[in-house]
C-alpha cells in the first residue's frame, strides 16, 4: 500500500468516525448506518400487489462523492464504478430487497477488485459512505418504482414492463418476453430478472454524475 493510499484511508476513517460520532450523543453507530434489513414496499389496498412501473427509468449518480473529494480523482473513474451504478439501479427495482442489492455490490466489487487491495479498500469505504442513507433512500426509490395493481392484472402488467424494457434495449429479443413474464411470476423473481438485465444491458442505467454533489 502506497503512502498516498494510506493517508487517504486514514483521512477517510477519521471522517467516517467523525460523522458517526456526530450522529449520536454517545458515539455509537446510528441505526440507519448499521447493516439492517429495510422493509419491503407494500400496497395499502387489499387485493393489490406492487409491480415495477412500465416506463421506469433506471439512473445512477455514481459512487459516493466524498471519496473523490478526498482522493483527488475524477468521479466515475473508479475501477468499481459499474458496481455503484448497479447498486443505485438495484434499489429502483420494485421488490428488490436492500440486502440483496448490498450483497450484489459487494460481489461485484470483490470480482472487479480481485488482487487489487487498494481497489478493495476504496470500494469498501465507498459502501460505508453510501450506507449513511440507510433505509430512507431505499424507501423513497421503492415508492417511486412500484405501482399497485389488482392481483388479477399482475401477469399482464409484468408483460407490459418487460415489453417496454426490451423494446428500448433489446428489440431483437422481444419474442422472449412472453416466456420471461411467465417465469417471473412473482415480484421477487421479476426483480432478480431486472438485476440480470442491468448487468447484460449496462446502457439501461443512465449515469448522471453531478459534480456539485460530488463536492458536498
Amino acid at each position: 500500500m502506497t503512502s498516498t493510499t494510506l493517508f487517504t484511508l486514514l483521512l477517510l476513517t477519521f471522517l467516517t468516525t467523525f460523522l458517526i460520532a456526530a450522529a449520536t450523543d454517545d458515539g455509537d453507530i446510528p441505526p440507519h448506518y448499521a447493516n439492517k434489513t429495510c422493509p419491503d414496499f407494500r400496497c395499502s389496498s387489499l387485493g393489490q400487489s406492487p409491480v415495477q412501473k412500465a416506463q421506469s427509468n433506471f439512473t445512477s449518480t455514481g459512487c459516493d462523492g466524498m471519496l473523490n473529494l478526498v482522493g483527488g480523482y475524477e468521479r466515475g473513474s473508479e475501477k468499481y464504478a459499474v458496481c455503484c451504478d448497479r447498486l443505485n439501479a438495484c434499489i429502483q427495482i420494485c421488490g428488490a430487497p436492500k440486502q440483496v442489492c448490498d450483497d450484489s455490490y459487494k460481489s461485484c466489487s470483490d470480482e472487479i477488485c480481485l488482487g487489487d487491495d487498494d481497489c478493495k479498500d476504496k470500494a469498501g469505504m465507498n459502501f460505508m459512505f453510501m450506507g449513511f442513507e440507510g433505509c430512507e433512500l431505499y424507501d423513497d426509490e421503492q415508492e417511486n418504482a412500484c405501482e399497485c395493481v389488482p392481483e388479477n392484472k399482475l401477469e399482464e402488467k409484468r408483460m407490459s414492463v418487460l415489453q417496454s424494457f426490451y423494446k428500448k434495449y433489446a428489440p431483437d429479443s422481444l419474442d422472449e418476453v412472453d416466456r420471461l413474464a411467465k417465469e417471473a411470476d412473482t415480484n421477487v423473481k421479476l426483480s432478480a430478472l431486472f438485476r440480470k438485465l442491468h448487468k447484460e444491458y449496462p446502457e439501461s442505467i443512465k449515469v448522471m454524475l453531478d459534480d456539485t454533489s460530488a463536492q458536498m
